[in-house]
């Protein structure tokens, strides 16, 4: 009696634990099954974003020729010795300043700062 009982209590162990090692299993699989569909969703966003990305790339190499790098150079010197500059006045002649001011480098000088400029009519709605 004694060891059918320790028989049956072994086969109930056995039962038990089948049950729990395949209910940790299912579980298993249903958290890795939803890992792998929130990894997909993450993995076609990314592909979306690649795809903008490239894109914007090829518009930037396309227009790439519509942009060109010029020269910029500052004139006048109002507080220096000589004095030199330009006239400027804000209310229409009453009175007048001294003032630098910014010119396009001709191509022989060397500018104190570089532009990015566009070509006119290349870029819709952008300027010379």
């Amino acid at each position: 009696m004694k060891k059918l009982a320790a028989l049956a209590t072994a086969a109930l162990i056995v039962i038990a634990a089948s049950q729990l090692v395949a209910n940790v299993g299912a579980t298993g699989q249903v958290s890795i099954d939803r890992r792998v569909a929130a990894l997909e969703k993450k993995a076609v966003a990314l592909q979306k974003k690649l795809k903008s990305a490239q894109s914007q790339v090829t518009t930037l190499k396309n227009d790439w020729t519509c942009l060109h790098a010029r020269g910029v150079s500052q004139f006048g010197d109002p507080l220096g010795t000589p004095r030199s500059g330009y006239s400027y006045s804000a209310d229409s002649g009453a009175s007048y300043a001294l003032v630098p001011a910014l010119a396009f480098s001709e191509s022989r000088t060397s500018p104190d700062i570089w532009v990015v400029t566009t070509v006119e009519g290349c870029i819709p709605g952008g300027g010379a």
